[in-house]
């Protein structure tokens, strides 16, 4: 048996403490090196921002291409590896609108291309998806291409389709292009205004299946937000309050379009 002091070669801790200082060692050099890739990662989005922002001294005309922005709620500078690594350039909200107020003052720019392959594909643009979640997203852009719009300033949008015919619905992106003067689709493309629609997913069956049972306090039945855990299906009073979420979000698309293009909702919905 080794003998010494508790925490020489030969004590207790004689093992541990080499051990635990070589870890300390290495969980400091992982965090130096991933603290060094974040400020790069960091300064980088910065800087490729920065020179994104840079604008010609002669007229010059904006291309918002759809299939190249994604536009979320925080965009790049919330998370430096994703906008490095993402296909998509990512522009917060107010990025956006920001760029849109700016461009609609600036005397330079004569006018806005807004433009996209239009069709439904993986990976693509979330706030354009129609979700319920991402309208106000959308809504939003959509009022500051109208401000933008209301300039003396030439707007047009060319899409190669909305939405394709019984398979994929395109009136949230049509609702978006309608804030544009002029409105451009490819000769074969298609023009399909459908309804909204959601599903929720219901786990009480396996849940049960595991023995566990959620304790959930709702203050009334539309409080609804936990109700995949403890229904099977729609109660009614949740599939009341998605129906009039659907059918209200589908009424503003149809007031907006109306109000660009000077149809009827009635016309719209036939």
């Amino acid at each position: 048996a080794g003998t010494g002091k508790p925490g020489g070669p030969g004590g207790p801790g004689g093992l541990a403490t080499p051990l635990l200082r070589g870890f300390v060692r290495r969980v400091a050099r992982v965090g130096v090196g991933f603290a060094i890739f974040a400020s790069g990662a960091s300064a980088l989005s910065y800087w490729s921002l920065k020179k994104q922002a840079t604008l010609p001294n002669e007229p010059f005309f904006i291309d918002f291409n759809l299939d190249d922005v994604q536009v979320t709620e925080t965009g790049a500078d919330a998370n430096a590896f994703g906008s490095l690594l993402a296909a998509r350039k990512n522009l917060s909200l107010k990025q956006t609108l920001d760029a849109l107020s700016s461009a609609g003052e600036d005397a330079r720019c004569k006018g806005l291309v807004l433009r996209s392959s239009g069709g439904a594909s993986p990976g693509g643009n979330e706030w354009l998806s129609g979700s319920p979640a991402t309208m106000a997203t959308m809504t939003e852009v959509r009022n500051g291409l109208c401000r933008f719009s209301g300039k003396d300033k030439r707007s047009v949008a060319s899409f190669s389709t909305f939405g394709e015919l019984g398979t994929a619905n395109g009136l949230a992106t049509y609702t978006l292009a309608t804030a544009m003067r002029e409105v451009y689709v490819h000769p074969t493309g298609h023009l399909s205004l459908l309804g909204f629609s959601t599903r929720a997913p219901f786990f009480k069956g396996l849940l049960e299946k595991w023995h566990v049972e959620p304790y959930v306090i709702k203050r009334n039945a539309y409080k609804n937000a936990l109700n995949p855990f403890t229904e099977s299906k729609y109660t009614w009073a949740h599939r009341e309050a998605t129906d009039h979420l659907l059918n209200t979000i589908f009424k503003s698309c149809l007031s907006d379009i109306s109000n660009a293009r000077g149809i009827e909702p009635r016309v719209l919905k036939v």
